[in-house]
C-alpha cells in the first residue's frame, strides 16, 4: 500500500518539478520550442502509459473478482482472492491520483501562452510528414532549390507530390 502511494507521490512531485522548471526557464527568458516539445512528448508518453496501465488493472480486477465469486466464502482461496482484489483497488486509487495529476498538468500546459505560441509556430513554419515528424518549410525549400537540377517532376513542397512508398 505505502509503496503504491509513495510511487504516486513521487510521480506527482516529478510533474510539479517539471512545471517549476518550465516556469523558471520562462521567467529567465530561456524557454524554447525544444522545452515545450519535450514537455509535450513527456505528457503524451505519461498518458499512453496510464492508458495501458488502466486496461491491465481493469482486467486483473475483473479476473480476480470472477474467481472470488466462484470460491466458497470463508475458504482460504476466497480470502486470498479478496486480498488480491483489495490490493488491486489500492493500485487503482494510486493510478487515479497519477491520472488526475497528469491530466491537470496537460490542461495547464495547453492553456499556457508558450503552448499556444508553439502550436502557432509549428503550424506556420513546419510541415508534418506521414510518420508524424515535423520538417521546417525553410529546409524543404532549401532542399527543393538544391535538388531542382535532378528534375523530380514536382516540387518537394507541392501538394500533388506522390511519396515513393505509395502504391
Amino acid at each position: 500500500t505505502s509503496s503504491l502511494e509513495g510511487a504516486s507521490v513521487r510521480e506527482v512531485d516529478a510533474l510539479v518539478t517539471r512545471r517549476r522548471a518550465l516556469i523558471a526557464k520562462n521567467v529567465e527568458g530561456r524557454l524554447g520550442m525544444d522545452d515545450i516539445l519535450k514537455h509535450h512528448r513527456f505528457l503524451e508518453g505519461q498518458i499512453e502509459e496510464l492508458n495501458a496501465e488502466k486496461g491491465k488493472l481493469a482486467r486483473k480486477h475483473q479476473i480476480a473478482s470472477a474467481l472470488m465469486r466462484r470460491e466458497k466464502v470463508g475458504s482460504r482461496k476466497h480470502t486470498e482472492l479478496s486480498d488480491r482484489c483489495y490490493k488491486l483497488e489500492e493500485a487503482a486509487t494510486a493510478f487515479n491520483v497519477r491520472a488526475v495529476a497528469t491530466n491537470k498538468e496537460r490542461d495547464w500546459f495547453r492553456s499556457t501562452k508558450a503552448w499556444h505560441e508553439g502550436v502557432r509556430q509549428t503550424l506556420t513554419e513546419y510541415v508534418q510528414c506521414s510518420d508524424g515528424e515535423h520538417i521546417s518549410k525553410k529546409q524543404l525549400e532549401e532542399d527543393d532549390r538544391l535538388f531542382a537540377s535532378f528534375n523530380f517532376g514536382s516540387s518537394l513542397l507541392s501538394p500533388d507530390r506522390v511519396d515513393a512508398e505509395a502504391p
